[in-house]
C-alpha cells in the first residue's frame, strides 16, 4: 500500500517535516519513495518495514548471557578461572 507524506511520517514516528527534509538530502535519506505525477512523494509500506528494520539496532547481551558465555569459556579451558573477574 502506498502511503502520502504525513501517513509515512506518523506510521515511522516523525514530524512529516523531518520526513521531507531527509528526502530532500544528497543522497536522499529515510525510507525509499516514488514521485506521482504531481510530484508527491508515496511512501511503500514494504520500502519503510525494510528501512526501520535496517535501522534497527541490534539488542545488547544481558548480564546474564555475558555471565553464561564466560562460564562455557571457563568451562572450555579458554580462560582461566578466577581471571577476568
Amino acid at each position: 500500500m502506498k502511503l502520502a507524506l504525513a501517513q509515512a511520517a506518523e506510521r515511522i514516528g516523525v514530524h512529516p517535516d523531518t520526513l521531507k527534509g531527509w528526502s530532500l538530502q544528497d543522497p536522499p535519506q529515510g525510507p525509499r519513495f516514488t514521485r506521482t505525477a504531481g510530484g508527491h512523494r508515496r511512501y511503500d509500506e514494504a520500502d519503510i518495514q525494510a528501512w526501520q528494520q535496517a535501522r534497527s539496532v541490534p539488542a545488547l547481551p544481558t548480564l546474564a548471557a555475558k555471565a553464561e558465555a564466560y562460564e562455557r569459556l571457563v568451562a572450555d579451558g579458554m580462560i582461566p578461572a578466577g581471571v577476568a573477574r
